[in-house]
């Protein structure tokens, strides 16, 4: 298993980002077996949430382990709290992830090219890069694994700034910096323009299930106990109704790396099954 810590000059955002690489191409089993057969690998993209970086999916999650268990490549890029979308004043965290991401870790390492074997997650801010990023760009991305995701809509960005929920407060600090108008303004532009706009992933599924690939499928699971929980729910129910291929998981927990760890597993079990 090759861990690979490196850093990419992007020309999206002009500056060098930091991205941990899980790659399984070798391995202390092949002291006793067969190397496997040499062809692309299977490609994750997976994105942390607010306050993360890229090292969280490794020290509190459990990349290496899954990697080598599906023979899986991992990639993991800093989110650096942009909310991975083009932000309108030069921070192209969107195209970042969609499109030059995939094109120089294909080149740099044995991946494939198909979409059906290119995956998009992550977790509470990095679910929703998922969705929108997997349902924008969904010529690439034909799995969207999306964990406790936060859904952003007009009306959930004015509260969020304005007048945070006592849950919410209680969880993250009043004071929480993605709770500060100016700076949500400075990702998302006008509340009153988000929705129906490219980052409205209620939009960008109607858009993407009307395209030749159709939209891609969606495994998508949040805690019961999770302060975002009925959000999503909305956001599931709303899937349902139009028929997306989705996985929807609602069950115990909470915003935590215990919820995702196990939830990330029963994602790629249902997208990839083992023999």
């Amino acid at each position: 298993m090759a861990f690979i810590q490196m850093s990419l000059y992007s020309r999206c955002l002009q500056r060098t980002v930091p991205v941990n690489c899980v790659i399984p191409v070798d391995s202390t089993d092949y002291l006793s077996q067969p190397l496997p057969e040499e062809k692309p690998l299977k490609t994750l993209y997976l994105l942390n949430g607010f306050f993360g970086n890229q090292n969280d999916w490794v020290l509190a999650g459990e990349a290496a382990i899954l990697a080598k268990e599906f023979n899986l490549a991992i990639i993991m890029p800093a989110g650096e709290n942009h909310f991975y979308i083009d932000d309108g004043h030069g921070e192209y965290h969107g195209r970042f992830i969609g499109e030059e991401l995939v094109e120089m870790t294909r080149r740099l390492f044995p991946l494939s090219r198909k979409r059906e074997d290119t995956f998009i997650g992550g977790l509470s801010m990095g679910g929703y890069g998922a969705l929108h990023n997997g349902l924008f760009y969904h010529e690439t991305f034909s799995r969207i694994v999306a964990l406790s995701p936060g859904i952003f809509t007009s009306a959930h960005l004015e509260a969020m700034s304005s007048a945070p929920d006592s849950n919410s407060a209680e969880f993250f600090g009043a004071d929480a910096l993605f709770m500060n108008r100016s700076f949500l303004e400075n990702s998302f532009g006008d509340f009153t323009k988000m929705d129906g706009s490219g980052n409205d992933v209620y939009a960008l599924f109607r858009k993407a299930a009307e395209s030749k690939t159709g939209a891609p499928d969606i495994y998508m699971a949040c805690g019961t106990e999770d302060t975002l929980f009925d959000s999503v729910k909305r956001y599931a129910v709303f899937l349902q109704e139009h028929n997306a291929p989705l996985t929807w998981v609602e069950d115990h927990g909470i915003h935590d790396f215990l919820y995702w760890n196990t939830h990330l597993r029963d994602a790629l079990e249902h997208f990839l099954p083992l023999p």
